[in-house]
């Protein structure tokens, strides 16, 4: 059913200041070409949605998502194919997606796998910073509709003569929720780019200075379109350099106040609660739906106005009257300490409001503070490798730091990605040094951005002094051309292990190398030399582990895991790995290793524990599960044929219920 779009003669967003022809906001233009069967799409968009959503980014930019017709099929291409093709190939000339390109060009990479990847924030906030914030032009658009036909009007007014340059006009569907409409899973479509009028090609534009004028399109629409949230984007561009110069549209846009984002709570059942006020220039009816993303076990609900209600929530807006949405969330007792709650309001002309609630419960013994480039994958692959060790954690974003006492924190893990550290992060890990912590640091690009001259030619922070006398390291040089490392024999941390570190998290193409000073001890070596992207330091006031490489560049989830646990282990000054309740120290002892028909695991355990034994090769595969063996007393066995087993490194890995360990072996025939 087609309903009945708000009139909106008098509802426009206006980029006029005080003079009329005084410079105005200048607005940039997000389009992306994306296809609802492409893999890599469905996870890229994730992370350039909500990016494009934060109120900081949302108030200067305005996007458009066009759909191609490769690598397969896509609904929203079938709809309108020839005017998707027009942008997307013959306009931009984009043989790949998804791609982004702000105002008319993709970004240059900086953590993408390409220009204009939509998960590469950091060079979209490049592109962003590029424009000024004030434009000659100034667009205002608005609408009236009449049945199923819609009149639009753009006017554009200009304090400077500008000619030579197109103006487009297109209709938007701010969101559209397809169970299917390609083959790669997603199935909430923001920003589609349903028709332009009159066409691609455009309206011829040249205006003199100090000159307003108007253009008159109309446009029918169609069943399939949710009509409530459709909108229009004007822009102005220069076909020869494609660059955009102005943009104006006459989505709402919803004023949503956020008292706090992330609080603490103390502990397993206690409950958390949030609010956002709403407000909305226009009155009409609008959609919250709120999604949890937390560990099993957690729970929230949901309230408007101080009464309970069921997500989606449907809730009625007055004009300038605000709303109240309450969020709780009540954590249970798991082995991650943090969680979340995104909430999406949505309604009449594509109007939206995001806000997303991070609680911790309290109790983390290992906090991890998330400093990477803001990939989503980067933090997944540390909840993998904690959830195998027995340490309560939490994943912290750096504006929730604040929240916490890191000082009092037995341990602290560092992941920095492929991003480079700002002078508060220096600081901060300088005060939890200074006062004997025991800090994991590991990421790319930590020592080229603050110790190589060449980084400072892109603006980032020095601080040499860092590198050398908290992080006990010289650097070396940047992207080293190894894709392995290889562990020190005998080391607590780093034996026995010779693993790709590029096999994961695709960042590791610029690995830092490093030499140990003033004691600290290297812990792997890139490839098969001695260049060291690895090292430990110790004294008797603090510990660190300083790793030149991302760990979660290893792909292997079991092997990222035990590095994790003996890094952790050996920070809190355990001799080795062990299972938790182990009453003999080591509690895995694997023999003979080389093996070469049998291979023995004893293991020190509570009496009465079952224990399963399995065994991974080097790439993760499963290659070998023991049955479940229940410890007599204190100690069992469980013996492997490695006859069949290929010569090379495996991982065997024993599981008796809360107690975790693994140990590398090598089979030699």
């Amino acid at each position: 059913m087609i309903r009945m779009r708000w009139p909106l003669a008098l509802v426009a967003c206006v980029l006029l200041t005080a003079s009329v022809f005084a410079q105005s906001p200048r607005f940039v233009l997000f389009e992306e070409a994306t296809n609802a069967s492409c893999p890599p799409c469905a996870r890229e968009n994730p992370t350039f949605q909500k990016y494009i959503e934060r109120p900081h980014i949302a108030s200067r930019a305005v996007t458009v998502i066009y759909h191609a017709s490769w690598p397969g099929r896509d609904v929203m291409y079938s709809a309108n194919p020839a005017m998707h093709t027009a942008r997307i190939v013959d306009y931009y000339g984009i043989n790949g997606v998804p791609t982004v390109v702000v105002n008319g060009r993709p970004p240059a990479r900086v953590t993408g796998g390409w220009d204009g990847a939509p998960s590469d924030t950091i060079a979209l906030n490049n592109a962003l910073a590029r424009y000024p914030e004030t434009s000659p032009l100034a667009i205002t658009v608005s609408e009236q509709a009449s049945g199923s036909q819609v009149d639009v009007e753009v006017a554009v007014t200009s304090s400077e003569a500008v000619s030579g340059k197109k103006l487009r006009i297109v209709v938007v569907e701010g969101y559209h929720f397809y169970a299917s409409a390609g083959t790669n899973g997603e199935k909430d479509f923001p920003y589609i780019a349903r028709a332009m009028l009159p066409s691609p090609a455009g309206i011829d534009f040249a205006i003199a200075a100090n000159e307003t004028k108007r253009f008159d399109q109309s446009f029918t629409l169609d069943a399939e379109w949710n009509a409530e949230a459709l909108f229009v984007v004007a822009f102005i561009q220069d076909d020869a350099t494609r660059e955009v110069l102005q943009v104006g549209t006459d989505r709402i846009r919803l004023e949503c106040l956020v008292p706090a984002v992330a609080k603490v709570g103390s502990g397993a059942n206690d409950p958390v609660t949030f609010d956002a006020v709403l407000r909305s220039p226009v009155a009409g009816e609008f959609t919250v739906t709120t999604t949890l993303n937390a560990p099993a076990g957690w729970t929230h609900a949901l309230s408007v106005n101080g009464v309970p209600a069921t997500s989606p929530a449907t809730v009625t807006l007055e004009r300038d009257v605000p709303l109240t949405v309450s969020v709780e969330i009540v954590p249970a007792a798991t082995k991650n300490r943090g969680g979340s709650v995104d909430v999406v309001v949505r309604g009449t002309l594509g109007g939206m409001a995001r806000a997303s609630f991070r609680m911790y419960a309290g109790g983390i013994t290992v906090p991890v503070l998330v400093m990477d480039e803001g990939n989503a994958a980067i933090g997944q692959s540390y909840s993998q490798a904690l959830e195998r060790g027995p340490y309560p954690y939490a994943l912290i974003v750096p504006d929730d730091i604040p929240l916490f006492d890191v000082a009092r924190s037995p341990v602290l893990v560092c992941e920095v990605g492929k991003n480079v550290l700002g002078e508060s992060d220096v600081d901060l890990l300088k005060s939890y040094l200074d006062g004997g912590g025991r800090l994991f640091i590991t990421g790319a690009e930590i020592a080229w951005g603050l110790a190589d001259p060449d980084a400072q030619n892109y603006g980032f922070y020095r601080d040499p002094d860092f590198v050398t006398r908290y992080l006990h390291a010289d650097y070396v040089r940047d992207d080293n051309p190894a894709t392995t490392i290889r562990g020190v024999p005998g080391d607590p941390i780093g034996d026995g292990f010779n693993i790709s570190f590029t096999g994961g998290v695709q960042n590791q193409d610029t690995p830092d190398e490093i030499a140990p000073r003033d004691g600290a001890i290297p812990v792997f070596y890139y490839g098969t030399g001695n260049e060291v992207a690895g090292l430990r330091y110790a004294d008797a006031k603090n510990r660190l582990v300083y790793f030149g490489f991302g760990l979660e560049g290893i792909g292997i989830a079991v092997s990222r895991g035990e590095i994790l646990t003996r890094v952790i282990g050996w920070l809190m000054g355990q001799t080795g790995v062990e299972l938790s309740g182990a009453s003999v120290s080591p509690a895995v002892h694997v023999f003979p290793n080389p093996a070469s028909e049998h291979v023995t695991a004893a293991i020190s355990v509570e009496a009465g524990a079952c224990i399963r034994a399995v065994i991974y090769d080097m790439a993760g595969r499963l290659v070998a599960v023991s049955p479940l063996v229940e410890s007599a007393e204190s100690d069992a066995r469980v013996v492997f044929d490695c006859r069949l087993l290929p010569q090379g490194e495996y991982l065997l890995h024993i599981d008796a219920g809360h107690a975790k360990a693994a140990r590398l072996f090598r089979v030699v025939h």
